[in-house]
């Protein structure tokens, strides 16, 4: 038998202090959601949110890889600064090697430290991280990102039309300003590149909903925008907001994307992509392409075979 959900105790918008697993979990209580699973629903399936989601007493849980631990390693550095860094990411010594006698007995000293969550880093992905942090200090406009206020804080509104919760976690929360920083990295900041890839992860319906419950809860005209940093030297940042037409699309499909969720919690079914035959046509820069060797003689109307 299931065990039954844990639910939280917040019952009311608000801006909260949680920590991360508190806010990944079902801190109100009734169901919750953020935006990264509203992605989930609208680019993958049902199914795929249930299998991760904390409303789910059986839910896969989320794999700890080296490209996680870098991340969250780069948000504390970036965004609390080396202090904080040195106090919750342990890194290892130069020239560590687990194979060795040393090597092994460093790794059963610090392995309390990696079972409680604890992101454990290699010497050289620290020097990786201080000269990202190095670039993003040399940007004119990224340097000005988390300059005043604090990081993280959650933020809760409850939908009228479904009574579900909605939480958001801006990257950083200023002091006296409607500018919300969210800094992300990524393997080419170039804006054109990083403009594909934030829609690819849904980066317009996270920022769509965060500026929705920002403003719900009382904050004046938010702007939402990213601070991007490449993951290979020299770490270029790109600053980029989203315009108003890509929010609207966020919005929509955040819209939709609650309501099915509503629907499947109610029903108890978490369908995937199609319980039937789907017709898969030819995308249609593929056939341009076709259509142009086509064209050029390349192709007969011999069939193979005949």
């Amino acid at each position: 038998m299931n065990a039954p959900v844990q639910f939280g105790k917040i019952s009311k918008p608000g801006f909260y202090d949680l920590p991360m697993d508190e806010y990944h979990g079902q801190c109100c209580i009734g169901p919750s959601v953020s935006g990264s699973g509203l992605v989930m629903i609208e680019q993958k399936s049902l199914a795929h949110f249930w299998q991760q989601s904390s409303l789910n007493p059986n839910a896969t849980p989320k794999k700890d890889t080296p490209a996680l631990r870098i991340g969250q390693a780069a948000h504390t550095i970036i965004l609390e600064g080396e202090e904080k860094f040195r106090k919750t990411v342990v890194v290892k010594p130069e020239g560590h090697d687990g194979r060795t006698k040393e090597g092994k007995a460093w790794l059963a000293e610090h392995a309390g430290l990696a079972e409680a969550g604890t992101p454990i880093i290699s010497h050289d992905d620290w020097l990786m991280l201080k000269a990202m942090a190095a670039s993003i200090a040399a940007h004119p406009l990224a340097r000005q990102a988390f300059a005043d206020g604090s990081p993280e804080k959650t933020c809760i509104w409850q939908d009228s039309q479904t009574g579900i919760y909605l939480k958001t976690r801006p990257d950083w929360f200023p002091s006296g300003s409607r500018f919300f920083p969210n800094y992300k990295t990524t393997r080419n900041a170039r804006p054109d590149k990083f403009e594909r890839d934030a829609f690819d992860l849904g980066y317009h319906q996270g920022a769509a909903l965060c500026i929705d419950i920002l403003t719900a809860l009382g904050i004046d005209n938010p702007i939402y925008f990213f601070v991007a940093q490449e993951k290979e030297p020299p770490y270029v940042t790109t600053v980029a907001t989203m315009k108003d037409a890509a929010l609207d699309w966020g919005r929509l499909q955040n819209r939709h994307a609650l309501d099915r969720l509503h629907a499947a919690l109610d029903a108890g079914e978490w369908p995937g992509y199609s319980e039937g035959v789907v017709e898969i046509d030819m995308p249609a820069y593929i056939e341009r392409r076709l259509d142009q060797r086509h064209e050029s003689g390349q192709f007969t109307n011999t069939v193979v075979g005949v």
